[in-house]
């Protein structure tokens, strides 16, 4: 568990997966939208992937509205 989001890990047979999907999805996460990704297995139990995200601060309406156009 402590190496999936090393590049080029993978579980798959040689030339069957790169080990790069959870990195990217990983580097994702935390660069463009600043959360974090976490991962809980148990064998026979199944995997969870939870991924958190912030919440964006909140606009007043007034100014979502602004940024609307107006209906003609």
């Amino acid at each position: 568990m402590e190496r999936i989001f090393e590049p080029g890990f993978t579980t798959k047979e040689f030339g069957e997966g790169s080990g790069m999907g959870l990195v990217v999805v990983q580097s994702v996460v935390r660069n463009m939208f600043g959360g974090s990704i976490a991962v809980d297995s148990r064998p026979g139990g199944g995997t969870t992937v939870t991924v958190t995200l912030p919440v964006p601060p909140q606009r007043s309406v007034d100014a979502r509205r602004a940024g609307e156009p107006s209906a003609a």
